[in-house]
């Protein structure tokens, strides 16, 4: 038996090189067994190897310590992270209600300026098709005054006037139906009488 098979007997699972619990050390030791056993080329091998582990389990070290710091900050900000997460949940919740009412708010301003679109075409519609006259009361010259004739005594006798002429224009109108009406029924009799004797 060689030293090749004293070294290379069956290892266990957790002393396997490619294992996480194998570390440095024990890397270390088993080039140590193949060192002695094998010449100066596979030590130089078997030492910058080792340089190499050392230096990874190094690195793999400060990683481990700096997850380690940056998990206990984050532990530490748990609570700040919380507070600004119900900060910004009731900053949503009022958001939704300012956006509710500023609906509500620009539905009735909406009803509110069709309404007075609809005041306004009322009163221009009733001014267009209003036939009544509206005369203010006025002052007159001093002779007129001097006589008795005030400016509510002229406006009165004005309107009086204005009544007489749409009565005496509204008869006149209906005098005028009242012979076109007989015209057209002359016309008619007259039509059916030539009808009659062909």
């Amino acid at each position: 038996m060689d030293n090749n098979d004293a070294v290379a007997g069956p290892a266990e699972p957790d002393e396997q090189l490619g294992s996480p619990v194998a570390g440095a050390d024990a890397a270390g030791a088993v080039g140590l067994a193949l060192a002695a056993a094998t010449g100066p080329a596979v030590t130089a091998g078997l030492s910058d190897f080792l340089v190499e582990q050392q230096q990874l389990a190094r690195t793999q070290r400060e990683v481990a310590d700096r997850q380690a710091r940056l998990l206990e900050h984050r532990i530490e900000r748990a609570g700040l992270e919380k507070e600004h997460i119900a900060a910004q949940n009731l900053h949503l919740r009022m958001r939704h209600i300012h956006d509710r009412l500023r609906l509500v708010l620009d539905a009735g301003l909406a009803v509110l300026g069709i309404a007075l679109l609809v005041g306004i075409g009322w009163t221009v519609y009733g001014a267009v098709t209003d036939r009544s006259i509206v005369v203010n009361a006025f002052t007159v010259a001093p002779r007129l005054e001097s006589t008795g004739q005030s400016g509510g005594i002229v406006v009165a006798q004005f309107l009086d006037e204005l009544i007489r002429l749409r009565e005496s224009a509204i008869e006149q109108f209906r005098k005028a139906e009242g012979l076109a009406l007989s015209d057209a029924d002359r016309l008619t009799v007259a039509h059916y009488l030539s009808t009659a004797t062909r």
